[in-house]
């Protein structure tokens, strides 16, 4: 199952860039690479399918995912509909979704990906570090 979720991340993030043009698929192996277990890494690869991509979750039903995998993406994927701070603490919510969060917070947090810091990226990454404090306190 893990292997199907690697194929599907990487044939529906294809041709996506991030920020500094790199392909955008190395994000989510770097999230499911830090997953501690077999459900872990099947949600970080896929974490950003339902947000960014035409990928919906009966797609992923329709190919044998777990209810409880397809729950933490959907909980993991932000609605038009809720402020940034509902989306945390909804993720807050579900074991698997939050953790994921966490390590997909890491990931935003590292700058070192960055070839420079604009004052954007400085105010994003402070509403991340907001949140992991958030998703990381009981």
């Amino acid at each position: 199952m893990l292997e199907q979720a690697i194929t599907i991340a990487v044939n529906a993030h294809q041709g996506q860039k991030d920020k500094n043009g790199m392909p955008y698929i190395l994000h989510p192996l770097r999230i499911m690479f830090q997953g501690k277990n077999l459900d872990e890494k099947i949600v970080g690869v896929l974490h950003d399918t339902l947000e960014d991509t035409n990928i919906t979750a009966e797609y992923l039903r329709s190919n044998g995912f777990p209810e409880h995998i397809i729950e933490a993406i959907i909980i993991v994927s932000r609605l038009e509909t809720e402020t940034y701070e509902e989306f945390i603490l909804k993720t807050k919510q579900n074991t698997l979704a939050k953790q994921i969060k966490i390590y997909d917070l890491t990931d935003n947090l590292d700058v070192k990906r960055l070839t420079f810091v604009s004052t954007t990226d400085a105010e994003r990454m402070n509403k991340y570090l907001k949140a992991l404090q958030v998703l990381q306190t009981d």
